[in-house]
């Protein structure tokens, strides 16, 4: 049964301006460390954040939370399957409120072009 799902779309220079004017603290408040060495190993690293960006936000709103209650970007990682697919692992309050909801897996979908990164999540009981 579905119990959630959330849709995010950014603009993708948005991350760059990010990542130029953060020194890269933008990784520090989105990213485990495992996410920003993926991004930071990419050909155009703010595209990879835009669509992780994304991604959280769509599972945030899955959660009916948005980031607040204890939910950050960080508690939403996103991680790789047994299969080398996308998959989502969540941690602390995140993980907390999708039990609370009854969510036993989150699928999550991402895409991002020159211009635009979006993401689409699933909440599945």
């Amino acid at each position: 049964m579905i119990v959630g799902i959330g849709l995010d779309q950014v603009t993708t220079s948005r991350f760059a301006a990010m990542l130029r004017d953060s020194s890269g603290r933008v990784f520090e408040r989105v990213c485990t460390e495992a996410e920003r060495t993926y991004c930071e190993q990419q050909a155009e690293p703010h595209k990879a954040l835009a669509a992780r960006w994304c991604a959280k936000e769509a599972v945030a709103k899955c959660l009916r939370t948005g980031f607040a209650n204890g939910v950050t970007p960080r508690s939403i990682e996103l991680v790789r399957d047994e299969s080398g697919a996308l998959a989502v692992a969540l941690h602390g309050a995140a993980a907390t409120r999708a039990t609370e909801l009854g969510i036993a897996r989150v699928h999550v979908s991402i895409s991002h072009n020159e211009d635009t990164a979006i993401a689409v999540a699933i909440a599945e009981a």
